[in-house]
């Protein structure tokens, strides 16, 4: 099975790079993505990663 590699881009944004490491196949998501889907078509896998930036975090308390 190949490994995926899931960063950050370098940049002000804050969004997420996926990256089939085998194949060299990646896609970038930007910020604000609930969830984001990553397909190597080489492999025959979809990869889906649930993004939350930190910044928008609220701890669940506050929402009472």
């Amino acid at each position: 099975m190949s490994r995926y590699i899931v960063e950050s881009p370098d940049g002000p944004e804050r969004g997420i790079r996926v990256t089939c490491e085998e194949h060299g196949e990646s896609e970038e998501f930007p910020a604000g993505h609930a969830k984001a889907a990553f397909y190597c078509e080489f492999c025959g896998y979809e990869v889906e990663v649930a993004l939350r930036d930190a910044h928008d975090w609220k701890d669940t308390g506050e929402m009472c």
